[in-house]
């Protein structure tokens, strides 16, 4: 999941959202802690540490949104 985060960050960057390499690292963390079933509650942690702004958070959500489809994740969980 690391590379999809690393990819995630890269869609991000692409959006003019700055995330700093120390982001990172913290949202890896926060990936870690919180796991990748609940996607709301991923949303918030990587939300939390990768937007600092009003205008980040909107376009953090809409990175969050296309990146992380649902539809795709109903997909991977499919393969488990």
């Amino acid at each position: 999941m690391q590379s999809s985060l690393l990819q995630f960050i890269d869609v991000l960057r692409s959006h003019s959202l700055p995330v700093s390499p120390a982001e990172t690292l913290d949202a890896g963390a926060a990936m870690d802690a919180v796991g990748y079933r609940n996607r709301s509650l991923l949303r918030d942690a990587l939300a939390l540490t990768l937007a600092k702004t009003e205008r980040e958070v909107h376009t953090f959500d809409y990175c969050f949104f296309i990146f992380f489809r649902l539809d795709a994740a109903y997909f991977a969980l499919e393969e488990l």
